[in-house]
């Protein structure tokens, strides 16, 4: 239909070949945080392979698939492949309130979780080891 437009968001540049994108984000980074009740009971992780005795939470997009743990290690970016007994969750919120609890890891957005760390209700780790998402939302 003439006139009419279809318009969707996007993270990164997976982008159909008819379609036309515009970068709507500035870059993207990613905390890895817990509170500090969590880190108390279960010690902090050092360095990204620690997260593989922790407890974490993983964030399932609406699509279908998840948000990976990406880090620089060894001069490599890797990929890890996270458990905990809150495996799944679907929502933001929900994520943010499991790690706030004492529940487990929890891997999001620096704007989703910078207040709550400036605050001290949240911890954040292996800032050091944590890369940068370099494609917004389009």
């Amino acid at each position: 239909m003439a006139g009419r437009y279809d318009a969707g968001f996007r993270r990164g540049n997976l982008l159909a070949r008819d379609m036309i994108a515009r970068r709507v984000t500035s870059d993207m980074h990613y905390l890895v945080v817990a509170s500090p009740d969590y880190l108390a009971r279960n010690g902090r992780p050092r360095v990204p392979a620690d997260l593989h005795a922790h407890n974490c939470i993983r964030y399932r997009l609406p699509g279908g698939g998840f948000i990976p743990w990406v880090f620089v290690a060894d001069g490599k970016t890797v990929e890890f492949n996270v458990e905990g007994s809150v495996v799944v969750v679907n929502d933001p919120e929900l994520v943010i309130n499991a790690a706030l609890e004492g529940i487990g890891v929890a891997y999001f957005y620096q704007e989703y979780v910078a207040s709550l760390v400036a605050s001290g209700r949240l911890v954040s780790l292996l800032d050091k080891s944590a890369l940068p998402v370099t494609d917004g939302f389009f």
